[in-house]
């Protein structure tokens, strides 16, 4: 009964042993994976200060990127700046269009309509700076109207417009 006894914890520390084993390789294993990221990190950290160095020696390279960072820094205070002015556009659709021979009547006349329409929208008091027809005038007076751009004085008078727009459904 002991040897049977013994028996069983001789198999128990064989497999004790083999577990032990295992986790030795895995050990092993982590170290050498240790090493190699070491290493990698070591050789990314020479790259690093290799390029420092060659930035830093070579100053038409660092006026190349001040030069491209200007410009883009210059572009986007432009795009900001149209993006203002375009808040105080509105574009009115379906607005018939003169059929005045000359240009400067045709551009009276559609002052007078826009006048008009904000006078039925109770938008008298809303200052229009500009009225502009967009696009190609059509060849035939029985093609859809084009388009007219308002620029507005301000931010509110837009608003207040398109506000009050849906009184315009009729005309």
């Amino acid at each position: 009964m002991k040897l049977l006894s013994y028996r069983g914890k001789v198999d128990s520390l064989a497999n004790v042993e083999g577990k032990v084993d295992k986790v030795m390789d895995n050990v092993v294993s982590v170290h050498v994976s240790m090493d190699e990221i070491i290493k990698a990190e070591k050789e990314l950290v020479d790259e690093v200060i290799r390029m420092e160095k060659e930035v830093i020696g070579n100053p038409p390279y660092v006026q190349n990127i001040e030069n491209v960072l200007k410009v883009q820094l210059q572009q986007d205070k432009q795009e900001e700046m149209d993006k203002e002015k375009r808040k105080l556009n509105l574009v009115m659709h379906g607005v018939v269009e003169s059929t005045a021979a000359e240009s400067e009547q045709r551009v009276a006349d559609d002052c007078d309509r826009v006048q008009e329409l904000l006078h039925i929208t109770k938008c008298d008091s809303v200052n229009v700076k500009q009225i502009t027809r967009l696009g190609k005038r059509p060849p035939s007076s029985d093609d859809k109207p084009r388009s007219i751009l308002l620029h507005l004085d301000t931010e509110k008078s837009k608003i207040k417009v398109l506000r009050e727009a849906k009184k315009l459904e009729d005309n």
